[in-house]
C-alpha cells in the first residue's frame, strides 16, 4: 500500500491566505458592484441585498477559506 504523505503546514497556510485574500477581493468587489452600480441605496434594502450579502460572505469567504483548511491535499496524494 501507498502511504498518504501529509500536505506541509507552510504550503497550507500559503494556500489558506491566499484563498482569503482572494475571496475577500472579489467579495469587495461584487459588493461595490452591487451597491454603487447596480442597485440605488433604497432598492438594495429593500430588496434584501444584505441578506444576500452575509450570505455571500458566508460561503464564500468563511467556508471556502476553512475547506482549505480542512480539505486540502497534496497533488501527489492522487498520483
Amino acid at each position: 500500500m501507498m502511504e498518504k504523505k501529509r500536505f506541509p503546514l507552510r504550503a497550507k497556510c500559503r494556500a489558506t491566505f491566499l484563498h482569503l485574500a482572494l475571496s475577500l477581493l472579489v467579495f469587495a468587489g461584487v459588493a461595490v458592484w452591487l451597491v454603487v452600480g447596480l442597485y440605488p441605496s433604497f432598492y438594495f434594502n429593500m430588496s434584501g441585498g444584505v441578506q444576500g450579502l452575509m450570505l455571500m460572505f458566508g460561503v464564500d469567504v468563511v467556508l471556502g477559506t476553512l475547506a482549505d483548511v480542512f480539505g486540502v491535499q497534496s497533488a501527489q496524494a492522487f498520483a
